[in-house]
């Protein structure tokens, strides 16, 4: 062990291949007495011999031996010499450690890049502890593994503003909207985001970005910015659901709007109207050949005037509509409000199949033709009394040979003689 530290007097070749006859405790003896001896001379043979017996004497053990000498560089050339095929999150954390502390960005940024075998969570809080001079291997994490919000948040408040500029314009325009959502959390200057905004320029989800800011409150914001898109002759139904939105909330021509604008989309927009203003969201689902929703919204804010000139529609028009759609509830108020009842009763017939209810109704409107309908329902139900009382308040003897049958299907025969 003693001639081993006096490398420069010994065959390189023969002493690695020495290193082949040792045990595992002799060697990492012998390599941690060479670094002792003399580490500027001996640690290339070290990291030569390391890597060639790795496997032996355990990638775990050679870190250790390295990091007892603080010598990032030894750790550097060692595991930069198994790293590309090791699957191990450890070699590739305290690659890309030992990388940073010998300046070697470049090799962290392709690492960060390419490797799918580090702790992103870890690699991410180291990168952000280190305080490199370059930021982009931090942003290469976060943008890989969506750390996008917490990225933001550190650059804005370490005053390194620049780099979320590289980030959005040269590393992916795409997260805009999420940097734009980082940056409001910080109360950043409203001019700078703007400015971001303009700088970056269509290459990012406008849908997105409205989320974003909408959700902190902040659309409005955005509206020099998306009136100059529509000057410019944008058609995306996002910039214009995003101006409907702001004309509505700040009431600016917002009807208006809603009736010319060819290009926004009337769900989206008549959703957002439904609880700020009804009538608004009648316009927009109106405008859109929104059926279902038009009927729901009428109905829930008894907009039944409004739902009854409907392209002139009259109520049985607007009723069916709300059948085919499966809203027998919205389906029998408008007839019961319209007084169309032997169409409201037929709903509730039919569809609700409610015959309790359906009674209830025929006793309060007390028509004739709504009784026989119900007295039909009622003797196909086989319930030959109730029918037979009901076809007596209608008046109409029409159907005596069905009753009659019935009766006697069912054993109800004094029923008729009475």
């Amino acid at each position: 062990m003693r001639a081993v530290v006096h490398t420069h007097l010994l065959n390189l070749e023969w002493l690695v291949g020495y290193f082949g006859t040792l045990s595992v405790e002799d060697s990492l003896e012998c390599l941690k007495a060479m670094l002792q001896a003399n580490i500027r001379q001996n640690l290339q043979i070290c990291v030569q011999i390391a890597t060639k017996y790795h496997e032996q004497l355990t990638t775990k053990a050679l870190i250790d031996l390295f990091e007892s000498f603080k010598s990032y560089e030894g750790l550097f050339y060692f595991l930069g010499s198994i790293v590309n095929f090791s699957q191990d999150q450890e070699v590739h954390f305290k690659y890309i450690q030992a990388a940073c502390k010998t300046g070697q960005i470049k090799e962290v940024e392709r690492i960060c890049r390419e490797s799918n075998c580090y702790n992103a969570e870890r690699v991410k809080n180291f990168l952000k502890e280190a305080k490199l001079t370059d930021q982009l291997p931090l942003i290469i994490v976060c943008d890989r593994f969506d750390f996008v919000h917490d990225l933001v948040l550190y650059l804005y408040r370490n005053s390194l503003q620049k780099y979320i500029e590289i980030y959005v314009q040269k590393v992916n325009p795409s997260r805009l909207p999420v940097v734009i959502g980082g940056l409001l959390d910080v109360d950043c200057s409203e001019d700078i985001i703007k400015n971001l905004i303009l700088v970056v320029r269509g290459q990012f989800s406008t849908d997105e970005l409205v989320e974003e800011v909408e959700k902190r409150n902040r659309l409005k914001l955005l509206l020099p910015w998306l009136e100059s898109r529509v000057h410019e002759g944008c058609v995306e139904p996002a910039t214009h659901n995003a101006l409907a939105k702001i004309y509505i909330d700040s009431n600016n021509n917002a009807e208006r709007f809603l009736k010319e604008n060819q290009f926004y989309d009337s769900r989206v927009v008549g959703k957002y109207c439904e609880k700020r203003d009804p009538h608004l969201a009648y316009v927009a689902y109106e405008r859109g050949q929104c059926d279902r929703e038009l009927i729901n919204v009428c109905n829930e804010n008894s907009l039944f005037k409004s739902e009854a000139r409907l392209d002139n529609y009259d109520a049985p028009d607007i009723a069916n509509i709300a059948i085919n759609n499966q809203l027998y509830e919205e389906a029998f108020a408008i007839f019961k409000k319209f007084d169309v009842n032997t169409s409201a009763i037929q709903v509730l017939i039919e569809n609700v199949k409610n015959l309790d209810r359906a009674y209830e109704f025929a006793e309060r409107c007390n028509e004739p033709a709504v009784w026989s309908h119900l007295a039909r329902a009622q003797l196909q139900q086989g319930l030959v009394k109730e029918a037979i009382d009901s076809f007596i308040k209608a008046d109409d003897p029409s159907a005596y040979i069905d009753v009659v049958e019935t009766a006697h299907r069912t054993g109800l025969d004094k029923l008729i003689d009475q």
